[in-house]
């Protein structure tokens, strides 16, 4: 208590509020993605085959949503825009309460919040990456309103990755570490908007439509994991860049996997490409992105132990195991991949969850680096 009330007295925490609403609403959202991805991996070993739901997937969307909108909100200073972030966990707490219409309606509404914010912090600051978050925002808005109207997950799927995928170009382009690589924007920008031709076409010529976007998430994921080992050189040695890089490895076998599958057409590949992707590259890159951006909005770093790669070595390596027993048809290696992926989920929830707290209270760091990003 006596650490916090000097933290008061010297002005560390010149808007209280702010820093409290912030860590109640990554509690939550931690707390309701650990339980939901866990009755899910729980389901998968009781009954064996089970698709990634809808629901499911909606939930890790909205974790990143959660994520971009406080990003925005704090940086915009302005009391509305906590309507995004407040109506996502809520529509995140409703489906995993089974609340399932309400949590739909909700997530709409919410989408059309984190639009408004994003087109406000594209007003406030017009750059081509703030521009792409009003793009992948209304790619989120697109496909919840489609999972509303209960369309097949196919038509749907593609602008739920349409969000995360352009939400990772935009905090590329808006990162200072991007700045030395003002010269490739443009090469990035036009990758986004064949995405959005490619997304749109699946609605018209479905077929065709796919193979685009996956070239596209291809060449994207290339690009992105390139320059992720690129950037100061120390990519290997910060823990989110380890999660970006695992996001983009997944990204890309996802995109090679559905042009060899065949994907749509392929039913029966369905479920094992929608784990790779969203469990592969949407959660990975949730987990990247909650360690870089709430340490940089206070100017801090979240302080880690090394036992913090144990869930993510193991994470990625039972969703190998678990996808090559699917794809092959080897049962030994589904069954212990399903359970290493929910013992990663829980360490690394906890794990992180202990860093985060650490880090609000200004602990002292405990990195497995000295070289920092």
């Amino acid at each position: 208590m006596a650490r916090v009330r000097t933290m008061f007295k010297s002005g560390v925490y010149r808007n209280i509020s702010t820093e409290i609403n912030l860590a109640f609403l990554l509690m939550i959202i931690a707390s309701s993605l650990f339980v939901g991805l866990v009755f899910y991996q729980l389901e998968l070993l009781l009954y064996g085959s089970v698709r990634l739901r809808a629901d499911i997937i909606l939930m890790i969307n909205l974790g990143v949503g959660v994520l971009v909108s406080l990003r925005n909100s704090l940086t915009l200073n302005e009391s509305w825009t906590w309507l995004a972030p407040l109506f996502m966990v809520f529509s995140i707490i409703l489906i995993l309460l089974d609340y399932s219409i309400l949590g739909k309606y909700l997530s709409v509404v919410a989408s059309i919040f984190l639009f408004f914010v994003a087109t406000r912090k594209f007003q406030s600051e017009v750059r081509l990456g703030t521009l792409i978050y009003v793009l992948s925002s209304f790619s989120l808005f697109i496909g919840n309103v489609l999972f509303k109207e209960e369309l097949p997950l196919n038509e749907i799927i593609v602008w739920w990755i349409g969000f995360s995928i352009l939400s990772v170009c935009a905090e590329e382009l808006l990162s200072d570490r991007y700045s030395r690589y003002k010269n490739r924007q443009p090469f990035l920008a036009i990758l986004v908007f064949m995405w959005l031709s490619g997304a749109a076409l699946t609605h018209i010529l479905h077929t065709s439509g796919w193979v685009i976007v996956f070239y596209i998430l291809l060449i994207q994921a290339l690009y992105l994991l390139k320059k992720e080992l690129q950037t100061d050189g120390i990519g290997l040695y910060s823990y989110s860049s380890l999660f970006s890089m695992a996001s983009y490895f997944w990204l890309a076998i996802s995109s090679i996997s559905g042009l060899y599958f065949k994907y749509p057409g392929n039913t029966d590949f369905e479920a094992v490409w929608i784990e790779m992707i969203f469990l592969g590259f949407v959660l990975n890159t949730l987990v990247a992105f909650w360690n870089r951006w709430y340490p940089t909005s206070k100017g801090q770093r979240v302080s880690f132990s090394e036992y913090l790669l144990i869930p993510f070595v193991l994470f990625q390596v039972s969703l190998i195991a678990n996808v090559i027993g699917k794809v092959w048809d080897v049962p030994i290696l589904v069954v212990p991949g399903a359970y290493g992926i929910t013992a990663s989920i829980v360490i690394l929830f906890a794990g992180s969850f202990i860093s985060f707290i650490k880090t609000f209270f200004n602990a002292d760091p405990i990195v497995f680096s000295k070289r920092t990003r």
